[in-house]
């Protein structure tokens, strides 16, 4: 039996087609089957590991550069008019609230208050004497009071002698540093003339300018430590 050619040939052109569709359709399936489990994946929730921590403030340094300052610095002044006799303190020394930096000399403060107090003696003498005689009648009340107006008087100008003649020395105002001397032995001071300058070095400043940025970090009271050029540090 003889088969025609032609119908042969049709016959392997549709099993190759089938063929085709049957293959491609198994491959679809298998790349559905792996995208279902990824899309799957996508919807599910992922968990995530959470940690409380507690409420903190991280500190904050400002860094300046600055300088020390003496707490205080005082010129030492004359208070009256004389000669420099003398300069009892070294420059540089450290030094007594009260010690004398400068000495004037006396001139005649020293028979001015001898007058004074010689006048006082006297005027005492005339008031004790005047309150006997007023006890057996022969002083007046007025008087009496009369002297001791006058003795009074002669009081306040030994009052006044003492504090003329202490002004010749010129003393340091507190305990501290007597960092510059002004006036030297033969100088001649007015009033409000200086003789020199004392510092107050404890406690010591620490003086920096802060800049505007950094002001509202900065309050009084807080932490600060300081790097001295010199060596060493200093907390506060």
């Amino acid at each position: 039996m003889r088969v025609n050619k032609s119908y042969v040939f049709a016959g392997i052109i549709i099993g190759a087609v089938i063929a085709y569709f049957a293959i491609s359709a198994a491959l679809g399936r298998g790349k559905h089957a792996e995208a279902a489990p990824a899309e799957k994946k996508k919807d599910e929730l992922q968990l995530v590991r959470t940690v409380l921590t507690p409420e903190s403030v991280r500190p904050y340094a400002v860094v300046l550069r600055g300088r020390t300052e003496a707490m205080r610095s005082v010129v030492a002044r004359s208070e009256t008019a004389g000669v420099v006799a003398a300069t009892p303190t070294p420059e540089g020394s450290w030094v007594k609230a009260g010690q004398v930096l400068c000495r004037l000399d006396v001139d005649a403060r020293q028979a001015t208050l001898d007058q004074a107090r010689a006048n006082l003696r006297s005027k005492t003498l005339q008031w004790e004497a005047g309150q006997r005689l007023a006890e057996k009648g022969f002083r007046s009340d007025t008087q009496v009071a009369s002297a001791r107006a006058d003795m009074d008087q002669a009081a306040a100008q030994v009052r006044q002698a003492e504090v003329a003649y202490e002004q010749i020395n010129i003393r340091a105002p507190f305990a501290g540093v007597f960092d510059n001397r002004d006036a030297e032995v033969g100088s001649y001071l007015s009033p409000g003339q200086p003789c020199g300058t004392v510092v107050e070095l404890s406690p010591l400043l620490l003086v920096g300018d802060v800049p505007e940025a950094d002001a509202g970090r900065i309050a009084a009271g807080a932490p600060a430590r300081a790097d001295l050029g010199a060596g060493g540090t200093l907390v506060g």
